[in-house]
């Protein structure tokens, strides 16, 4: 076995959607986070907000994102503090809609 401390990254994936998605500029983002060891990594959804929001300075991504709902794998999530991100998910921003 290496000497070498175990170091591997992982992807996650954005997909914004309205708003968001005008504001970024982008439809589709990843994010490279980095494991520290084979089953101890990750980051809450909480935390991959603000490294969008860091990611795009100089918009109104925070203000956006305030009211934006979240998915992850296809699956609506309430509670970005509660969800941990492993790598290799999809994260859906999803702003208020309207319609008549």
């Amino acid at each position: 076995m290496s000497n070498t401390a175990y170091s591997k990254r992982s992807r996650i994936t954005i997909l914004y959607f309205g708003i968001a998605r005008t504001t970024t500029g982008t439809h589709i983002d990843t994010v490279d986070i980095k494991r520290t060891a084979p089953c101890e990594y990750g980051i809450p959804l909480s935390r991959l907000i603000e490294i969008l929001i860091e990611r795009h300075k100089g918009t109104k991504l925070r203000e956006i994102l305030d009211i934006c709902q979240w998915s992850v794998d296809l699956e609506m999530t309430t509670n970005v503090e509660d969800i941990l991100l492993r790598g290799g998910e999809e994260v859906g921003v999803i702003p208020p809609v309207s319609g008549g």
